[in-house]
């Protein structure tokens, strides 16, 4: 088997292999500019945006393809707007902002160095019947008085739990476990929010809060400067 229908299989482009690049859809044009990245087997490998403008198919496709290279020893630099991508793929990731390196390391660690903390999002059951919206707020502000209301909407609530200063150093310790154990018994049979919550989500600070970190910062610092 030669290099190109290796690689046309291995991108799952059979069926184009005989229409001209100006003919395929925008997610088999990704493929074939993949494809042609990766011919020759290179020790390193640039991808500038590999799965922007394809759907979620195509997405997940590319992502498998690149981490199979990745796996297999190469070494890759691609540049994304996708902070899911980035996830995904990179074991080190730096972000850009003004044309400036702001920060360098895996995701864990900018996580914690440079996230808010934790986000706890709980969806409320709603009926006429209980006031589950009302139960919900008074409860988190007498057991969590540390978390701050982000966002509301249709019963769905987001609140940040502990934040970080310039240094990294976190305000306060998170107790996720007690947080947990809180929720757990307040919406048994018999607890304070018995038939208010549909379900809640603790998670730990995203990387697009981190991009969004940097990205205020540099706006604050040019407003500063005007």
């Amino acid at each position: 088997m030669t290099t190109v229908s290796e690689m046309v299989q291995k991108m799952c482009l059979e069926a184009h292999q005989n229409t001209l690049c100006e003919h395929l859809s925008g997610g088999n044009r990704r493929k074939l500019s993949t494809a042609l990245a990766l011919i020759g087997d290179p020790d390193v490998i640039l991808l500038d945006e590999p799965s922007t403008g394809v759907d979620v198919g195509a997405r997940r496709f590319l992502w498998d393809v690149i981490g199979d290279v990745r796996q297999r020893g190469h070494a890759l630099v691609l540049t994304s707007h996708s902070m899911e991508e980035c996830e995904v793929l990179c074991t080190r990731l730096t972000i850009m902002v003004n044309g400036q390196l702001r920060c360098l390391g895996t995701p864990t660690q900018l996580k914690a160095k440079y996230g808010g903390g934790y986000t706890l999002m709980v969806k409320a059951l709603l009926s006429k019947e209980l006031d589950s919206c009302n139960k919900i707020r008074d409860f988190i502000a007498t057991n969590l008085p540390q978390a701050s209301l982000t966002e509301e909407s249709v019963g769905l609530f987001r609140y940040g739990l502990g934040s970080r200063g310039s240094d990294g150093a976190a305000d306060w310790e998170v107790p996720l476990a007690s947080i947990f154990e809180t929720f757990e018994r307040a919406t048994k049979e018999g607890g304070e929010l018995h038939g208010c919550v549909s379900d809640y989500t603790l998670s730990q600070t995203s990387l697009e809060e981190v991009f969004l970190h940097f990205s205020n910062t540099a706006m604050a610092s040019e407003c500063n400067a005007v």
